[in-house]
């Protein structure tokens, strides 16, 4: 028996181009989807007037020549956005050209069996677009990210919760494969499924693969010349920049120019009140914390390049890339002690609770030292550290679709 079609959802990232939202690390995973299903002889489709259709050859060909060519590139270490996500900035002109795709599609035209792999979370609480698969002869393999929405409300915009549980179920009642991009978010994924009583589909756990970035730039540093810790990723109330910044108060207050520096390198994201004031409005940290909310690919590589460790307090993470790719660039790690991190890093990095205020202060003072022993000894176990790679991700689920 020939092997079944492959197909993938590339609806998402196309309405994120048309509307000029900058692309994350959702669509980084759909983007490496799109490259791994083309290599293997399948479609891109998209979602659109109750079918499943799948682009033309003039939207293939923008897209290979878009989205796919910037992939490339990154994966051979020319261009990199690790603060926003690939081509979050790499891909600026390229809205233009393919933001009407879809819209130029055929009505009715529709893609016909196979196994159609959906990893950007969209229509899974569609009903319509169940039934279109189902009509289509469509078996589904679904990605999950993470439940955080569900398992942590408090940290998401109001109503997401909500809306995140829809799309679980639908996942869940509907898809014929799942796919975790870590075994911690699967095990989430199974809680859920028990507390609800529903089985689950056939599953595998995949990590995420590394995109063997380029070697670090010439390190980057505080205008004071101080040393400086990095904090990666958008400005979010699970992130738990709050714990941080009421240290670096601390510290300023307790060692005035002799602190070190903090630079956080990423988006404002939502609510997040108390963080913003303390950026805007917190005299105490001028000059000691510096954010940088447009950094390019370059500037955060610099500050990577010069940091005394990449901190991560974070109160729940679906996956974590920063942590794979500073420990793959040889820099060290201070993180909370999460599952996923663990999974990602094992016992490389030095792990602190999200509230224990007093061990990440003990933690950043060490650090900071010229001649720390502590980071000395993490630099040491960093140096036999192998990323997660794309092909070990895609061994994993080819294991679904054989």
């Amino acid at each position: 028996m020939p092997p079944a079609q492959l197909l993938c959802d590339v609806t998402r990232l196309f309405r994120r181009r048309a509307d000029g939202i900058g692309l994350t690390g959702i669509d980084r995973v759909n983007l490496a989807y799109a490259n791994w299903v083309l290599a293997r002889g399948g479609q891109l489709c998209v979602w659109r007037d109750s079918v499943f259709a799948p682009l033309s050859a003039r939207d293939l060909n923008a897209f290979t020549h878009g989205f796919l060519a910037e992939a490339a590139a990154e994966t051979a270490g020319v261009r990199r956005v690790p603060a926003f996500g690939l081509l979050g900035r790499a891909a600026g002109g390229l809205g233009r050209r393919v933001g009407a795709i879809g819209r130029r599609l055929v009505p009715g035209r529709a893609v016909e069996g196979g196994w159609l792999f959906n990893v950007s979370h969209m229509w899974l609480d569609q009903a319509a677009a169940w039934a279109a698969a189902r009509a289509q002869g469509l078996r589904v393999a679904t990605m999950i990210h993470d439940l955080i929405p569900i398992d942590f409300p408090e940290y998401g915009r109001p109503g997401e919760a909500e809306r995140h549980r829809r799309r679980m179920l639908g996942a869940l009642k509907h898809s014929q494969a799942l796919i975790g991009n870590s075994a911690a978010t699967l095990d989430d994924v199974r809680r859920f499924a028990a507390r609800l009583q529903l089985p689950v589909p056939a599953a595998v756990a995949a990590p995420l693969g590394h995109a063997r970035l380029p070697a670090l730039p010439p390190p980057r540093s505080m205008p004071s010349g101080r040393p400086h810790f990095l904090m990666l990723g958008t400005i979010e109330p699970r992130k738990n920049h709050l714990l941080l910044l009421n240290l670096w108060r601390e510290l300023v207050r307790d060692l005035g120019e002799a602190a070190p520096g903090l630079v956080i390198v990423g988006r404002r994201g939502w609510e997040c009140e108390q963080v913003l004031d303390m950026l805007d409005r917190c005299e105490a940290l001028r000059g000691h914390v510096l954010e940088r909310n447009d950094a390019d690919d370059g500037e955060a590589l610099g500050w990577l390049a010069g940091a005394r460790a990449l901190l991560l307090p974070s109160f729940a993470e679906g996956f974590g890339l920063p942590v794979q790719e500073a420990l793959a660039l040889g820099v060290p790690v201070i993180a909370s002690p999460l599952p996923v991190f663990r999974e990602i890093a094992g016992d490389i990095p030095d792990y602190f609770g999200p509230l224990d205020g007093t061990g990440w202060r003990a933690a950043i003072l060490d650090y900071a030292a010229p001649f720390s022993a502590t980071r000395a000894a993490q630099l040491e176990r960093l140096t036999g550290y192998r990323p997660f790679s794309w092909d070990g991700h895609f061994r994993e689920v080819q294991t679904l679709v054989d």
